[in-house]
């Protein structure tokens, strides 16, 4: 637990307002920094192009959200220059750490900015993935994106060794960070909010799902992982042709639900895109989550938030052992580790599947060893830690 005797003001600034991807990271974040006693505010634009400026407080934390300018359509929210002047106009509170979000560039200069004014003590920059050579794998094509692109490039490649501290969700970053210049670096895993999972049976009732088969399940959007989810449960049913099987899809978009092979659609339930409350109620209607990953750096360098809402909710993981996800293998020995390739990831989905509901019944996830290791508030503590070791150290 953090040893800091007195509450320090933070400033959070990030780049957007939903409730998506690195959002979970910093809201979750915050809102442990405040239960340790300290205050957050957190400073975002709306990408909604049609709202108005506001303050809004969600979970206790204090958002200041701009709007978005409308036009200049050649820029993103994130780079549209007039946004930036607009942040920069914010009066600013003095505060102990300004930490920005992302390489998102704007976000990164004002974290810099408000160091170098002296209106923060310390400049902290957290990097929870790799996007150039990870997210984007190629130049892209669109000019929107390109200026995205190369904006997000020079962030990501400068602003490691020009903040004060680092904050990274991986070993892989870490070294990335260290390789840059900046030694002060630290890894602050994705964690959970402990909660008490509804009953699976009333779970699979809400979401209109059958009561007495066994469901693995896939919350995401990317399509390559969904494509390993759609092979395992084809090979699956070439194997068994069984009916006590079945699979359910959340997250993606319903137009990539056409790779779905005809004969395999009447196997697989997809109850759309939900809210983060609706994800915990699938969570706990599934007797096994899936998440593959391809080795790729992208994945090396994440360490996806669902991999603990999974256990959260009772339900083990199936999971590629790529990136961070594997120094857990052993830790939490209830899940189920299925190697690096697509092909060790639909044999481990076929051997499991296979043996029935007694193989699941044996793999009870331990909350408590669970929470040791990654619950949100212990992250905070963490967090929080890690800015009075710097600050004493500035001082």
């Amino acid at each position: 637990m953090s040893n800091i005797k007195h509450s320090l003001r933070v400033i959070f600034l990030v780049e957007f307002v939903h409730e998506q991807g690195t959002y979970f990271r910093w809201h979750n974040l915050a809102i442990g920094l405040q239960l340790l006693g300290h205050r957050v505010t957190v400073y975002a634009i709306d990408w909604d192009r049609f709202t108005k400026d506001r303050v809004e407080h969600r979970d206790g934390v204090e958002y200041q959200i701009l709007s978005t300018f409308r036009g200049l359509n050649i820029f993103t929210p994130s780079t549209n220059p007039l946004n930036l002047l607009r942040r920069f106009a914010i009066r600013y509170p003095a505060c102990d750490v300004v930490h920005t979000f992302q390489p998102f560039p704007f976000s990164a200069s004002l974290g810099w900015y408000l160091k170098r004014t002296g209106r923060a003590k310390t400049f902290f920059y957290d990097w929870d993935d790799l996007w150039i050579k990870g997210l984007y794998k190629d130049m892209p094509e669109r000019l929107s994106t390109w200026i995205s692109y190369l904006l997000v490039r020079s962030t990501e490649t400068y602003m490691p060794a020009l903040a004060d501290a680092v904050t990274v969700c991986s070993d892989f970053l870490q070294n990335l960070t260290r390789a840059a210049g900046n030694q002060f670096v630290r890894v602050i895993h994705n964690g959970f909010t402990i909660y008490e999972p509804m009953d699976k049976q009333q779970a699979r009732a809400q979401l209109g799902l059958r009561p007495d088969v066994i469901y693995a399940g896939f919350i995401g959007r990317t399509l390559s992982e969904l494509s390993w989810c759609i092979r395992a449960m084809q090979t699956l049913l070439e194997q068994t042709n069984s009916c006590s099987v079945r699979m359910v899809l959340c997250g993606m978009p319903t137009d990539a639900l056409q790779t779905i092979p005809p004969n395999l659609t009447e196997h697989i339930d997809y109850v759309g895109q939900l809210s983060p409350a609706d994800c915990r109620v699938l969570a706990a209607a599934i007797d096994l989550g899936l998440m593959p990953l391809e080795d790729n750096m992208f994945n090396q360098s994440r360490f996806p938030i669902k991999f603990a809402e999974y256990q959260a909710s009772g339900t083990p993981v199936l999971y590629s052992q790529v990136g961070e996800c594997n120094m857990f293998t052993t830790v939490f020995f209830w899940n189920i580790p299925a190697g690096k390739t697509c092909q060790s990831f639909i044999d481990a989905f076929t051997e499991s599947m296979s043996l029935g509901k007694t193989e699941f019944s044996k793999r009870k996830v331990n909350a408590h060893a669970l929470a040791i290791h990654l619950e949100w508030k212990r992250m905070a503590s963490l967090l929080a830690s890690t800015y009075q070791e710097k600050l004493n150290v500035s001082t």
